[in-house]
């Protein structure tokens, strides 16, 4: 489901963003994905954007980049690491790029060819699909403001829970009802959470 702010979002992620305010946004909106990560900062990152701690060794670099040359970023970092001594082979890409499959997996091939296994590419989507849920990064690094849309726009004193009916959050719905196991709703008071369980 696309929603107006997310695709407020995408759109403001093919603008021109600050290359060091992504890197740390990267590594926040990552942090549930790869606990034990830290942003570097500054020119002597020896090609590490972040450090991500593993309890395997030193921290395996987190490389990010705003700009359209996804392999040539990725390809010169991993060379600066190994320059600069590091002695991990594990990597992890994140970009506010949008990537096709192709690219996706010429990274990949990038990175292989220089030694390193890349674990994981967080491409435009991913980031978007996180920063949905963060306001905070929305507001420091694209400038918007807002909040997902709620699920039901009946307001929440006039919902009397049966016979009513959610528009516009078909997708929604069938997900849910097509989908195995417990689930999860979440979202602030008034969003249509309860109304939608009824429905």
């Amino acid at each position: 489901m696309v929603t107006t702010f997310y695709q407020q979002i995408k759109d403001a992620l093919n603008r021109d963003l600050d290359g060091q305010l992504f890197e740390h946004c990267a590594v926040d909106l990552l942090n549930s994905d790869f606990p034990g990560i830290s942003p570097i900062s500054g020119g002597s990152d020896s090609g590490m954007d972040g450090g991500v701690f593993d309890g395997h060794g030193p921290p395996f670099p987190l490389v990010t980049t705003t700009g359209k040359d996804c392999m040539g970023n990725l390809r010169r970092n991993l060379t600066k690491y190994v320059s600069d001594g590091g002695t991990r082979r594990k990597v992890i890409f994140a970009t506010s790029q949008k990537l096709t499959a192709k690219r996706r997996q010429n990274l990949f091939n990038s990175a292989r060819d220089v030694g390193f296994d890349l674990l994981q590419v967080f491409e435009q989507t991913a980031i978007a699909d996180r920063l949905y849920r963060n306001s905070n990064w929305c507001k420091t690094l694209l400038g918007l403001t807002g909040s997902p849309e709620p699920l039901a726009t009946v307001p929440s004193g006039a919902r009397r829970l049966l016979g009513e009916h959610v528009y516009g959050q078909s997708a929604v719905i069938e997900a849910l009802q097509n989908s195995a196991g417990d689930k999860v709703l979440v979202g602030p008071p008034g969003s249509g959470k309860t109304f939608l369980l009824y429905n």
